[in-house]
């Protein structure tokens, strides 16, 4: 086809588009016909929509939803006009079926990642399969295209072919070859020559994936099709990789693969290759043989334990499959087939009934070759023949007590079975949210006595001192887990699990490794546990004991989130545990400790959320009421953390809830209830802290300085460098003995350079009281850099410059600020400072337009006119404040001090007698009168 055809033809198809779109707009009525057809004469083909929009007839929502009318009327014409089934006319009915050349006609699966259709290519007229991703969320599309780029490379006959990568409304797809089939039927076991050839088949595609460096990691029998025409087709490379790539994709601690079918270096968190693969495909022989997966269970982590550190089952039968089997799946993947190939071609020789290449090894054979790859076991191995040889010329008593041992072990065997059991099934409960007390009660006493039978069988044998551990937990008994664990170590140095959650319990039940909440001037806030040698020595501990942890295992991980909490690094912290509850959501000691993490990060809501769901699967109430406290309050909701206090207290009472409690009252202004809660505090306690400053507090908000003094010494005493205690201090001394205030609040600051504006302005009140203004204009300011918005402060600091007669201080203070009336006020009296009286009166008369009915300022305002020398005005605003209040002094009292202010004393004699008169019991005309006698200013 030529050049200038093809452009004839997409000419066309525009001219015809745009044909369409005029229909649909004269349709909808939004433009005219006439409109309508002078914009389609003059627009370029396929540009007509555009025309409309820049001619503002259309906006740009209109012409989408108009073009999305003519996208359907296009699908509509272009399926019925070919040779499409009738389903597919049906489906192309529903815009929301339409993926660019694709009808989805039907749902044929569907997984955690995406949804796969049966679609209709609607130009070469056939069927396809269209994997579209389920969800927006990054890393599952970064999977995706990682798994169209990987299928894209493969061209083989037992892998699904991709036809197109594509990207419809920001969601990625796959267009695949459409294989009508089925995955081997497994439930009920398979004939064994069916089931290898299946799996040859397979294993040949595998291979193939292998030539190009990709690996699979996920093969099972579901992600295998068996066409109707019996062709096998490898799918679902979701999980595969290109070798070279590593596990970038993945998060650290995440569960790749399905455990039952996953190799033991993917359940131990190692890197996988392609003999990882080669037991998948063993696996998937064996279970579509047995009817079973090799590894089954209804608890994830536990499957996961059992490949992770059990050998492999073997296949039942005695032909020569069960050979094969067992050496796809040997544990060490080095004694595995080298190639799946290799694998394909010994199942090829099993069918065809020839001798085939693998050899069952022997478990002489199988130790040697261990011992060969690893020194250390080689090394055990030495040194076991030489205690045997020592055994034997001894009289073989070590021989008797190891015999001993071994059957000791089988009689606890049964009760550790059972105890397994009911560990799974608690965790069962907790994890799908199915909380029931009186079952949960029944099953650990079981446990208990599942327990004790398995350590009278076998004392000291680590599998039951690590059951032992586990129920002391659910028990909140940390002190008797950690002793459970250290008897299990001392048993078996290697036990992981035990070692792991002794060094979380170490943390947990550490009071001053755990994050806590601080409380002072600014309410409370959750801050990282202060860094003592103590605490140094814990976090080396631990993080010695880590050291021993494998990398990837997920208790480890556990145990790394609850320390990075330790160290202040929160966010990690909430990242680790959330990440370790998606795997093993049962874990509720995990689960406790996530809040604190929240809690610093000021995630309050989430935070509340997680101490729920603890205490209504009925654990540690005292600690999660305590912490959901906190969660409540840093939402605003002070009388539930109240509440949520009470209740932590109701169920273990300490001098810490109650000493918040009474803390939360102060906060909703209930002081004297307060005080009783921090008095109850101090008897729990005497010695406490908290207390003892939230006391002193609350008696000095109440005025009872004498009673706070001793409870403020008290606290310096135990902490002399305590800022806030100090602060308390200085605020009980301000009345008695404010010198010594001034020193205490000097101190406050000294100790905390970053203190607060409360200090700073108590402190600059002192100063002024003292006569020591530029040191509280200082404070003041200082006070101000902390909190701009502290109005209080800024009149304060202005009120010192007044003293100081430093009006332009004051002019420059309320210069860039939304003013009040009161700071207009200020203004007036700073230009009265500077001599500017009409400024002034221009001052006061911006303080009238915000506040028109005060009348203090109106008679300022007529005491302004005074001095300027308009009596006329002055006379007028004066009457006009008399008549508006006839019995308020406050007019009386300012005319008198305008009389003064121009000395007009015979006036201000008259004004004085009315004052008197209209007043006759009021003390302040003679207070008046004596000022000016002690100024020597009698009137005349």
């Amino acid at each position: 086809m030529s050049a200038r055809l093809i452009t004839n033809i997409r000419q066309g198809q525009a001219i015809l588009s745009d044909e369409l779109l005029a229909e649909q707009v004269t349709i909808s009525g939004m433009v005219s016909a006439p409109d309508v057809a002078a914009a389609l004469e003059v627009a370029e083909p396929g540009q007509f929509g555009a025309k409309l929009v820049d001619d503002g007839v259309l906006s740009h929502a209109q012409l989408a939803t108009l073009a999305s009318a003519v996208e359907m009327q296009e699908s509509l014409e272009t399926v019925a006009g070919s040779d499409a089934p009738a389903e597919v006319e049906a489906a192309s009915l529903e815009l929301d079926r339409r993926i660019g050349r694709y009808v989805l006609v039907e749902e044929i699966g569907a997984g955690g990642m995406g949804v796969v259709w049966k679609a209709w290519d609607t130009p070469l007229s056939r069927w396809v399969a269209i994997k579209l991703v389920k969800v927006r969320d990054a890393q599952l599309v970064r999977r995706f295209m990682q798994e169209a780029r990987l299928l894209a490379r493969l061209g083989h006959p037992n892998v699904t072919q991709v036809f197109e990568v594509g990207v419809h409304e920001g969601r990625p797809f796959l267009a695949m070859e459409l294989v009508n089939g089925v995955p081997p039927e497994s439930a009920n076991g398979m004939d064994r020559q069916r089931a290898a050839a299946i799996v040859r088949d397979a294993a040949r595609g595998v291979h193939f994936a292998h030539e190009q460096g990709i690996i699979h990691r996920d093969l099972k029998p579901s992600n295998l099709l068996v066409a109707d025409n019996g062709r096998v087709f490898v799918t679902d490379f979701g999980l595969a990789r290109m070798r070279e790539e590593g596990a970038g994709l993945t998060q650290s601690g995440a569960l790749l693969g399905t455990p039952s079918f996953m190799a033991p270096e993917q359940a131990q968190g190692r890197d996988a290759c392609e003999r990882t693969d080669i037991y998948g495909l063993g696996a998937t022989l064996y279970a579509m043989v047995a009817g079973e997966p090799p590894h089954t269970g209804e608890i994830v982590h536990e499957i996961v334990k059992r490949v992770a550190v059990a050998n492999p089952p073997t296949l039942v039968g005695d032909d020569d499959l069960v050979v094969i089997v067992q050496k796809a799946m040997e544990r060490d993947r080095e004694d595995r087939y080298t190639t799946a190939a290799e694998f394909a071609d010994d199942l090829q020789r099993y069918i065809d009934d020839e001798p085939i290449m693998a050899r069952p090894m022997s478990s002489l054979a199988r130790g040697w070759r261990r011992a060969r790859r690893r020194p250390v076991y080689s090394a055990s191995i030495a040194a076991t023949l030489l205690v045997l040889v020592a055994v034997l010329a001894t009289g073989g008593s070590a021989l008797w007590q190891q015999a001993e041992r071994r059957a000791e072990i089988r009689d606890a065997a049964d009760p550790l079975a059972n105890g397994d059991g009911i560990i799974t099934e608690v965790e069962r409960m907790h994890a799908f949210d199915d909380y029931e007390a009186s079952w949960e009660n029944a099953a650990l006493k079981s446990l208990e006595q599942y327990v004790d039978d398995a350590l009278q069988a076998a004392p000291g044998y680590a599998p039951a001192l690590y059951q032992q551990g586990r129920l002391r937990i659910w028990r909140d008994d940390t002190a008797g887990a950690i002793e459970s664990f250290d008897a299990a170590l001392q048993d078996q140095p290697d036990f992981h699990e035990a070692r792991a959650l002794r060094a979380g319990l170490w943390l947990i039940a550490t009071p001053d490794a755990s994050p806590t909440a601080l409380m002072d001037v600014d309410g409370f806030r959750i801050v990282p546990p202060e860094r003592t040698p103590e605490l140094d020595a814990l976090i080396a501990k631990v993080e010695a004991e880590l050291d021993v942890l494998p990398a990837q295992f997920s208790r480890r991980q556990m145990v790394e989130a609850i320390l990075n909490a330790t160290k202040g690094d929160f966010e990690t912290g909430a990242a680790g545990l959330e990440a370790y509850l998606d795997e093993r959501p049962f874990d509720l000691q995990a689960r406790s400790q996530l809040p604190w993490s929240q809690l610093g990060l000021g995630r309050f809501a989430a935070a509340q959320q997680t101490t729920e769901d603890v205490l209504k699967r009925g654990r540690m109430p005292a600690t999660m009421h305590f912490v959901r406290a906190f969660a409540l309050a840093g939402q605003g909701d002070v009388a539930a953390a109240f509440d949520a206090m009470i209740a932590s207290d109701a169920v273990q009472k300490s001098a810490d809830t109650q000493q918040w409690a009474a803390f939360f009252l102060g906060r909703l202004g209930l002081f004297a209830e307060s005080l009783q809660v921090y008095n109850k505090a101090l008897d729990t306690d005497p010695t406490h802290f908290n207390a003892l400053v939230g006391r002193a507090n609350t008696l000095n908000i109440l005025g009872r300085f004498d009673t706070a003094l001793p409870d403020a010494e008290a606290a310096i005493a135990m902490q002399p460098d305590n800022a806030y205690a100090h602060f308390l201090l200085a605020g009980a001394l301000v009345q008695s003995d404010p010198g010594r205030a001034l020193l205490e609040y000097d101190r406050a600051v000294e100790l905390d350079p970053t203190y607060t504006d409360d200090v700073l302005r108590m402190r600059g009140g002192l100063l002024v009281n003292a006569g020591r203004l530029d040191e509280a204009v200082a404070a003041f300011e200082r006070a101000l850099d902390f909190n701009p918005e502290a109005t209080g402060v800024r009149d304060l600091l202005a009120r010192t410059h007044l003293m100081r007669s430093d009006a332009a201080a004051v002019r420059l203070l309320y210069q860039n600020v939304t003013k009040s009336a009161d700071d207009y006020m200020m203004l007036a009296q700073a230009e009265r400072i500077a001599g500017n009286e009409a400024a002034a009166l221009d001052q006061l008369a911006l303080a009238l337009e915000l506040r028109p009915d005060d009348l203090a300022l109106r008679a300022e305002q007529a005491r302004q006119h005074r001095r300027l020398g308009n009596e006329a005005a002055a006379t007028a605003a004066f009457d006009a404040a008399y008549a508006t209040t006839p019995d308020n002094e406050v007019v009386y009292e300012a005319e008198a001090w305008s009389w003064f202010d121009i000395d007009a004393y015979p006036s201000l004699d008259a004004t004085l007698t009315r004052w008197r008169q209209a007043h006759p019991d009021s003390d302040g005309p003679a207070t008046f009168a004596g000022w000016l006698n002690a100024a020597d200013g009698e009137p005349q």
